[in-house]
C-alpha cells in the first residue's frame, strides 16, 4: 500500500480514537456531575428527613406534655375556682345591693321615705336616742342620716354585755340597716356590709323561707304598718331585737316548730340576736357571731309560730 495512503488511515483512526475518547470522557464527566447532583440532593433530602423527623419528634414531644398539663391544669384551676367561689358565695348580698329588683326597690325606698319626710320615724327615734349613752348619741350626731328605729343591748360577740344591735334608717339612701356595734373592738358594723352574714338556713333541709335578707324584711314589715304608724305618730315602736345566750322554748320562740342551720339545736348555747321579721307575728331569725371567720351566722329562723 502506498505510504502516503497508510499515513491518511492512521490519521483518520487516531481522530476516531480521539472522538471516542473525548465522548467517553464527557459521558463520565456528565455522569460524575450527575452522581453529585444526585449525591447531594441526596444529603439534601437525607437531611430534610433528619429535620423532619426531629421536628415531628418536637413536636410529639410538645403534644405529650400539651396533654400532659390539659391533664393536670383543669383539676387544680377547677379546685382553685371552685374555692374562690365557694368563699365569694359564701356570705350573702343585701337585697338592697341586688341590680334585678330596681322597680321593687324603687317602690319600697319611696314608701319609706314617705314616712321619714312626714316625721314618724324623728318621732320614733328622739325617745330611743336618749336612752342612749353619750358614746352612741355622740355616734348618731355624728351620722344625723341615721333615724333610730329600734336597739338592743347584751353580750354578742365577746362576754361584755355592752355590744348593741340598732336598726336604722339611713335617710341617705331611704333603705333599713342593721348595725352591730362590737364593744370589744369598739367598732360599729353594718350587717351585709362591713360585717359579713352568712345564711345556714339556705341548705339546712327546712320547708322554711323568706324573700330579702334581714335589712330589706325589716323594710317591708314597716311599710307594712305605714298606715298605723301614720295615724299613731310617736305612740308605736318598732319592735326590738333581743341579745341572749342558749335558744330555748318561751312566749318567743317554739323551736319545734322552726328551722335550725346544720350543727345548731337548742343543744347549743350560743349567745346570738334575734331580728323580729314581722311586727304582728312572733317570726324571728337569730344570728350568732363567729370569731373564726369574724362574721354572723344565721342559724334559726321562725315564720307563724304562733
Amino acid at each position: 500500500m502506498d505510504e502516503k495512503i497508510k499515513r491518511i488511515i492512521f490519521i483518520k483512526e487516531d481522530m476516531l480514537k480521539i472522538v471516542v475518547c473525548s465522548s467517553v470522557f464527557l459521558l463520565m464527566v456528565n455522569c460524575d456531575k450527575a452522581n453529585t447532583v444526585l449525591e447531594s440532593k441526596s444529603n439534601t433530602d437525607s437531611k430534610k428527613t433528619v429535620d423532619s423527623a426531629s421536628k415531628n419528634e418536637d413536636i410529639r414531644v410538645a403534644e405529650k406534655i400539651s396533654i400532659k398539663d390539659n391533664i393536670l391544669r383543669p383539676e387544680v384551676t377547677e379546685k382553685t375556682t371552685t374555692t374562690n367561689a365557694e368563699i365569694f358565695q359564701k356570705f350573702q348580698e343585701s337585697t338592697y345591693d341586688r341590680t334585678d329588683l330596681k322597680e321593687r326597690l324603687e317602690n319600697h325606698k319611696t314608701a319609706l321615705t314617705s314616712l321619714s319626710d312626714h316625721k314618724i320615724f324623728k318621732a320614733i327615734s328622739g325617745p330611743l336616742l336618749k336612752k342612749l349613752s353619750s358614746q352612741h348619741q355622740s355616734f348618731f350626731s355624728a351620722h344625723p342620716q341615721y333615724e333610730l328605729l329600734s336597739v338592743t343591748k347584751g353580750s354578742l360577740t365577746s362576754a361584755a354585755e355592752s355590744d348593741h344591735v340598732f336598726i336604722v334608717f339611713d335617710k341617705n339612701e331611704s333603705i333599713i340597716k342593721i348595725l352591730v356595734y362590737q364593744a370589744d373592738k369598739n367598732s360599729y358594723r353594718e350587717l351585709y356590709r362591713t360585717a359579713k352574714v352568712e345564711n345556714g338556713l339556705e341548705d339546712a333541709g327546712c320547708n322554711y323561707s323568706t324573700f330579702g335578707t334581714l335589712d330589706y324584711q325589716m323594710g317591708e314589715e314597716i311599710i307594712e304598718q305605714k298606715e298605723f304608724l301614720e295615724k299613731n305618730v310617736g305612740q308605736f315602736f318598732i319592735a326590738k331585737p333581743i341579745i341572749l345566750q342558749g335558744l330555748k322554748k318561751d312566749e318567743n320562740f317554739a323551736p319545734e316548730h322552726s328551722c335550725f342551720s346544720k350543727g345548731m339545736s337548742t343543744a347549743k348555747k350560743v349567745r346570738f340576736v334575734a331580728i323580729p321579721t314581722s311586727q304582728v307575728y312572733s317570726n324571728w331569725e337569730c344570728l350568732t357571731y363567729q370569731s373564726s371567720s369574724d362574721s354572723f351566722l344565721i342559724f334559726y329562723g321562725q315564720a307563724f309560730a304562733d
